[in-house]
């Protein structure tokens, strides 16, 4: 597991493996990877919390910049280090995301 700053140009250039996933940890945000893998990029907050390392995908490269990275990471970790609860919050942002069917209805009823 290498550690390096991230950057955009880092992550850009990066050689893909060709197979499995290589994890580059950032040095400026604590926990925070980039697993580089053979079709993708995602930035994920890895913290232990009650004695389990939890991973927590926060998004994917490019359409998340390592800035973004970076913000949502420390905001994660500042949820954690206040609350421990940043898994519980996720599962409500999922929950409250709409589904398709959701997304669907209200589009035929608005139209």
């Amino acid at each position: 597991m290498a550690s390096e700053k991230l950057t955009q140009s880092l992550l850009s250039n990066y050689p893909r493996p060709t197979a499995g996933t290589v994890r580059i940890r950032d040095t400026g945000i604590r926990g925070l990877y980039a697993y580089v893998g053979v079709k993708s990029i995602s930035f994920v907050l890895r913290r232990e919390v009650d004695g389990v390392t939890k991973p927590l995908k926060l998004g994917e490269f490019p359409a998340m910049t390592v800035m973004q990275a970076r913000e949502a990471a420390e905001k994660a970790n500042t949820q954690i280090n206040t609350t421990g609860a940043v898994a519980i919050s996720s599962a409500i942002a999922k929950r409250s995301a709409p589904t398709l069917k959701t997304a669907l209805d209200d589009y035929i009823r608005i139209r």
